[in-house]
């Protein structure tokens, strides 16, 4: 058990790094120049500035971020390109030199003594080479992507680059709504699909049970965003009879004095939709899942002969056949967390919760970069945890299960 449990947590870890490297790379190829809007943000601009004050605030904003350092531990690159770019050289004059260098020219010929590009560079350039034999820089751990994971494991995960906030902040008063959210349409599913999916396992009619099975299959292939809309244009107006407005509209009260948890107290009735809509998404893959699990179990041999020793079918179902059925209702609750993660970005949405879900969609349309890889990693190591979780929990409802090999 010990050996399988590190074994798990090493895979584990892994693959949060690949991940979080993957995430973080990702924004690299991002056009916008993070120092040049943190400056916008201060109120420094280049149009007010001029150009030499701007680069020297430029060099000091890039230095003291990280921003000059490499992506990453070493670097592969033709040699007639620099080890690391000037801190005072902006991400378009980098794009510049970029273009040149893949063309062959050499960095020396293009940038003065400070590493900055010169004005009549177009020039004085010289195509010493058509290509370049590679070079290997390596940098440790000074480099960005270091940097980041290491505040990361200390929950700082830097600035937000649109108003300056930290990410920490962002995250700490979107995450009480999104748990809400996700732990009462879990909880709310495992208490209904487990009673209801043994049900419709007992049924003894064929047609009864296709009949189940066919509405069931119908509910989960409706998507979560045309559902949601249903609910809110049906249910939070009063357009199609005073009897449909059931609900409160969607939005939750703006209230910056006080705590998110006790936000979502008082609002628990704006809660009723969103979780009805990722509740019944979810429930119909659910009961058809343990259904079918139910009833494998009910046509072992273990179950005749439980019953004939007298024991009633109460004690048959709590004692012996929900144990063996609960490895494969592990595997849809498990599956389930990170559902209602990626489902609670649509309906945060289109409720107007102030959650995870919104606070990432709302940072790729502003190019929050920051919030967006935070959102990204945090929601990997749940997803991870999760899995690891239910590994665990195969051992605990069946000890048959080898975990050690």
């Amino acid at each position: 058990m010990l050996r399988f449990l590190m074994h798990r947590i090493f895979v584990s870890v892994i693959t949060l790094l690949v991940i979080s490297y993957l995430t973080f790379n990702f924004s690299s190829f991002i056009k916008n120049d993070p120092v040049d809007q943190s400056l916008a943000r201060s109120g420094f601009y280049q149009e007010e500035e001029g150009l030499e004050e701007y680069r020297k605030e430029y060099r000091r904003t890039s230095v003291e971020q990280g921003k000059h350092l490499s992506t990453f531990y070493f670097k592969i690159a033709p040699s007639n390109y620099p080890s690391q770019w000037s801190p005072a050289l902006f991400q378009s004059e980098q794009d510049i030199l970029s273009k040149q260098l893949n063309q062959g020219y050499k960095f020396e010929s293009l940038v003065d003594n400070d590493g900055i590009i010169l004005e009549n560079y177009n020039e004085v350039k010289k195509k010493e080479a058509f290509w370049y034999l590679p070079k290997v820089h390596w940098y440790g751990v000074e480099n960005q992507y270091h940097l980041w994971m290491y505040s990361a494991l200390k929950f700082d995960f830097g600035l937000s680059i649109v108003d300056g906030r930290p990410v920490s902040e962002h995250i700490s008063e979107a995450l009480p709504w999104t748990i809400s959210l996700g732990l009462m349409a879990l909880l709310l599913s495992a208490l209904i699909s487990i009673p209801l999916g043994t049900y419709v396992a007992s049924f003894r009619s064929k047609m009864k049970e296709d009949w189940i099975s066919t509405f069931l299959y119908g509910i989960h292939s409706i998507p979560v965003f045309w559902l949601a809309t249903l609910l809110v244009v049906f249910f939070t107006t009063e357009e199609y009879g005073s009897w449909t407005n059931l609900f409160p509209s969607v939005g939750i009260r703006p209230s910056p004095t006080t705590s998110a948890w006790y936000r979502i107290m008082d609002s628990l009735s704006h809660l009723i939709l969103p979780v009805f809509c990722l509740v019944i998404h979810s429930l119909a893959f659910d009961i058809i899942q343990i259904k079918a699990s139910v009833k494998r179990q009910f046509l072992q041999d273990y179950v005749m002969t439980t019953k004939a020793k007298g024991v009633g079918l109460f004690d048959l179902f709590m004692k012996h056949i929900l144990r063996n059925a609960l490895i494969p209702m592990i595997t849809i609750f498990v599956i389930g967390i990170p559902v209602i993660i990626s489902g609670a970005i649509v309906v945060e949405t289109i409720y107007n919760i102030p959650g995870m879900g919104r606070l990432l969609l709302e940072s790729l349309y502003q190019g929050d970069w920051n919030i967006v890889m935070a959102i990204v990693l945090l929601s990997t190591f749940v997803t991870i945890v999760a899995f690891l979780l239910g590994d665990l929990l195969y051992a605990w409802a069946n000890p048959k299960i080898r975990l050690s090999r």
